[in-house]
C-alpha cells in the first residue's frame, strides 16, 4: 500500500488532542457497558485507520466501542497497520472475506452492543464533540431515530477544508422521495454524518448488491421505507476525506450498478414513488448515457489529436530512419576505410614486430661485441700504461735529438752562409781574374771541398 506522507501532520494533532484530552483507553472500565457503537468497515485502507479512530474517540466521550471489519483486505502493509493499531488502541477486530461495505458494516452490527449506532469509514473523520452532540439530540428528543449533522470536505492531508456548495442536506426533508427521486440530483447523505438508533437498523437494509458506489443508496432506500424520523442540525460535525482512491473513476461499473440498485428497488417493493423508474431512466440516461457520450467524444478528439501526433511522430521516424540509412551507408564506407587502415596498421605492426625481434637480436649481438670492446679497451689501457712509461723515455730522447737538431741546423746555417760567402768571393775571383782561374783552380778546390766535408759530416750527424 502506497503511504500518502500528508496525513502526517493531521495524525500527529489528532494524537496530540487525544493525549491531552485524558478519556480513558477502549478497554478501561468506563467503556465496559458502551453507550455508542462506533462500526469502522475496512479494505486495504489501514494506513488511513489511525485517524478515524482518533476522531472517534475525540468524538464520544461516553462509553464506546469501536468495531474495526477488516473486509477481506489484500495489501500486506494494510494488515499490519490494522494488526498494531488493534493493540495500541484496544478496539475490536473482526475479519471476514470482501462483502462489500455494507457486508462488512452488518458484521460490524450484528457484533456491537451501544443503544446508538455510528457508522465511520476508514478514511473520513468525525469533529470533536459530533457523536455527544448527537446522543443529547436523540435523548432529548425521543421522536428522532436518524441525527443528522452538515459535513465538510478535506484533502488526503485534512487540509483544504470547506463545505460543499450548495449544501446535499439542507432543505431536504429525507423522506422515501428524496432518496428514491433525489439521489445523486443535488441529494446525497454521507453516513458518517447520522448517529442511529439500534432499533432503526435490521439486517435487511445491508444488501450486497453492488460495489461501485451504489451500496449507501440501497441503504438509504431500505432504511427510509420503514419511515423513521431524521432530524437535520446544520453544524458541521463529520469530515469526508477526497483522495486518490475513494472517488470512482469506473463510469460504467457506476452505471452497471445504478441499473442493478434500481433492479432491487423495484423488485423489494421500494419504489413508493410512482415515477420511480421514469425519473431513474432519465437520470440513467443524463448521467450516465451522457456521460458516456461526453466520454467518447472527448477520447474521439482525444485520438484524432492523438493520430495526428503520431503521424507528425510517423514522419519524424520516416525522415530519422532515412537519416539513420544514410549514415549507416556512411558508416559501412567509413567501415571499410577503417578496415583497410586497420589491416594496414596490422601489416605495419607484424613489420615491427619483427623489425623489433631482429633489433632485439642485434642489440644481444651488439652488446657481445661491446662486452668484447671492453675487454679490448682495458688490455689497450694496460698497454697504454706501459707505453706512457716508455713514451717517457722516448720524450727525453727526443729532446735530445731536438738539441742536436737545433746545433746542426745551426752549424748549417752558419756553413751556407760561408758557402755563400765562399760563392760571391768565387765569383769576383773570376770576375776579375778569369785568367787566373785555373792557377788557383787546385788551391780554391782545396779550400772549398774542406768546408764541405765538414758540412757532409755535420748532415750525416744530423
Amino acid at each position: 500500500m502506497s503511504i500518502d506522507p500528508r496525513t502526517t501532520e493531521l495524525r500527529a494533532s489528532l494524537r496530540a488532542e487525544y493525549e491531552r484530552s485524558g478519556r480513558p483507553p477502549l478497554d478501561s472500565a468506563h467503556d465496559a457497558t458502551p453507550l455508542v457503537s462506533v462500526i469502522i468497515p475496512c479494505y486495504n485502507y489501514g494506513y488511513y485507520l489511525e485517524d478515524a479512530i482518533l476522531s472517534a474517540m475525540m468524538a464520544c466521550s461516553y462509553p464506546m466501542e469501536i468495531l474495526v471489519v477488516d473486509d477481506g483486505s489484500t495489501d500486506e502493509g494494510s494488515l499490519e497497520a490494522v494488526e498494531d493499531l488493534a493493540g495500541r488502541y484496544q478496539f475490536r477486530l473482526l475479519r471476514q472475506r470482501n462483502m462489500g461495505q455494507n457486508g462488512a458494516r452488518y458484521e460490524g452490527f450484528r457484533n456491537s452492543r451501544g443503544k446508538f449506532v455510528q457508522f465511520l469509514d476508514a478514511d473520513d473523520l468525525l469533529a470533536p464533540g459530533k457523536i455527544d452532540f448527537q446522543v443529547e439530540m436523540i435523548t432529548e428528543d425521543c421522536g428522532i431515530d436518524i441525527a443528522v449533522c452538515e459535513y465538510e470536505l478535506c484533502d488526503a492531508g485534512g487540509e483544504g477544508r470547506r463545505l460543499f456548495s450548495p449544501s446535499t442536506l439542507a432543505g431536504f426533508a429525507f423522506s422515501a422521495e428524496d432518496f428514491l427521486l433525489r439521489w445523486e440530483r443535488g441529494f446525497s447523505l454521507p453516513i458518517h454524518c447520522t448517529l442511529f438508533r439500534r432499533e432503526v437498523l435490521d439486517p435487511e437494509q445491508f444488501q450486497c448488491i453492488t460495489k461501485a458506489g451504489m451500496e449507501d443508496w440501497i441503504f438509504w432506500i431500505t432504511v427510509a421505507s420503514k419511515s423513521p424520523r431524521f432530524h437535520f442540525h446544520p453544524d458541521v460535525l463529520a469530515v469526508y476525506r477526497i483522495h486518490g482512491k475513494n472517488v470512482s473513476t469506473n463510469r460504467e461499473g457506476m452505471a452497471l450498478d445504478f441499473l442493478r440498485a434500481c433492479m432491487y428497488v423495484l423488485q423489494a417493493g421500494h419504489n413508493s414513488c410512482d415515477n420511480f423508474l421514469e425519473a431513474s431512466i432519465d437520470h440513467f440516461r443524463q448521467v450516465y448515457l451522457g456521460s458516456f457520450k461526453r466520454e467518447a467524444e472527448t477520447r474521439l478528439a482525444e485520438a484524432a489529436s492523438q493520430a495526428a501526433h503520431y503521424k507528425n511522430l510517423r514522419d519524424e521516424l520516416q525522415q530519422k530512419y532515412t537519416d539513420a540509412k544514410t549514415r549507416l551507408e556512411q558508416a559501412a564506407s567509413q567501415a571499410a576505410h577503417y578496415k583497410n587502415l586497420l589491416d594496414e596498421l596490422q601489416q605495419k605492426y607484424t613489420d615491427a614486430k619483427t623489425r623489433l625481434e631482429q633489433a632485439v637480436s642485434q642489440a644481444a649481438h651488439y652488446k657481445n661485441l661491446l662486452d668484447q670492446l671492453q675487454r679490448k679497451q682495458t688490455n689497450t689501457e694496460s698497454q697504454l700504461a706501459q707505453e706512457a712509461s716508455q713514451t717517457s723515455q722516448y720524450k727525453n730522447l727526443a729532446d735530445q735529438l731536438r738539441r742536436k737538431q737545433t746545433e746542426a741546423e745551426t752549424r748549417l746555417a752558419q756553413a751556407e752562409s760561408h758557402a755563400a760567402h765562399y760563392k760571391a768571393l768565387l765569383e769576383e775571383q773570376r770576375q776579375n781574374a778569369s785568367s787566373e782561374v785555373a792557377a788557383f783552380r787546385h788551391s780554391l778546390s782545396w779550400r772549398i771541398t774542406a768546408p764541405l766535408r765538414y758540412l757532409g759530416s755535420v748532415l750525416r750527424i744530423r
